[in-house]
């Protein structure tokens, strides 16, 4: 059975998908669905876009649903199994992206927008000719781009963290990047990456620290000796644990140690830890304020 949405678009109070069904929706038309999409196996073709309000979902032995343009409107929610997948060919709108999980691709061979008003995504995959994101988006699962430019156009890419999981950024394939460009020249996107560090034994503090920086390419230590506010943990007489400051946020930068270093204790061993001062460094051996560094930020 085919079914072509007519001219000025219509509204529907759900949708049952029939294995064999092929829905149309031509271009520049729209079909909203106020309530639940059950899909069972038959096809939606067009270039118009469908909006989903209510809940989308695959029937049992379903793995795949590909459309068009498509928006999540308030209230709309996706749950999908491991291996099932929603893909997106066109556009796609987030207006409430707080009941979304599962995987979902961006798979157009044309140039793609991703906007909204709550744009979140669990698992994400890019194979695209290109998506440009209009607003801030947020991972609780892997972002993995495969191909294309990913534009953030001045917006914020967040990796998430809760007691469930990590948000991360798989490796970038070849040929594809991830980039802002709207300053009007090409540079680094910009992102937060958060770290949910569990209760300790007592279900009430959560001390510790966690490390989401990366390698600074090309700095060493002795190119932060005039840096101020770093905290310093890790070895005996640092500021951890013994510190007065309130502070819920502390940086430090940290160097590896290695055993081909005699003055290291075998204690020591790992990674040490360096404030404003150099202390460690500058007390072990001169020779350390040249060892690679990377950032780092507590919670």
């Amino acid at each position: 059975t085919k079914v072509t949405v007519p001219s000025g678009s219509y509204t529907l109070g759900g949708l049952t998908l029939e294995a064999g069904a092929e829905l149309v929706i031509p271009d520049g038309l729209t079909l909203t669905v106020d309530g639940d999409v059950l899909h069972k196996g038959g096809t939606v073709s067009g270039s118009g876009r469908l909006v989903v309000k209510g809940e989308m979902s695959l029937a049992t032995g379903v793995t795949s649903l590909e459309l068009h343009d498509f928006t999540f409107g308030a209230g709309g929610q996706l749950s999908l199994t491991e291996g099932a997948v929603l893909r997106i060919k066109g556009d796609l709108t987030m207006d409430d992206g707080s009941l979304i999980s599962g995987k979902m691709e961006l798979t157009g061979t044309s140039a793609q927008t991703v906007s909204g008003l709550d744009v979140r995504f669990d698992t994400l995959r890019i194979a695209s000719a290109g998506v440009t994101f209009a607003a801030d988006a947020r991972i609780s699962g892997v972002l993995d781009i495969d191909q294309g430019v990913v534009e953030m156009d001045g917006n914020v890419l967040t990796f998430s963290s809760d007691a469930s999981g990590t948000g991360m950024l798989d490796m970038i394939a070849n040929g594809a990047s991830l980039e802002d460009n709207s300053s009007g020249s090409q540079a680094a996107a910009n992102a937060i990456v958060k770290r949910y560090i569990a209760p300790d034994g007592d279900g009430v503090t959560n001390l510790g620290y966690t490390l989401f920086g990366s390698s600074l390419l090309g700095a060493t230590m002795a190119d932060f000796g005039s840096a101020t506010d770093f905290y310093f943990s890790g070895v005996a007489g640092s500021d951890y644990p013994t510190s007065p400051s309130t502070a819920k946020r502390k940086a430090a930068l940290f160097t590896p140690l290695h055993r081909t270093r005699p003055w290291i204790p075998s204690e020591e061993l790992g990674w040490s830890f360096m404030d404003r001062r150099l202390r460690h460094c500058t007390a072990r051996a001169h020779s350390a304020t040249t060892q690679p560094v990377v950032w780092s930020t507590f919670l």
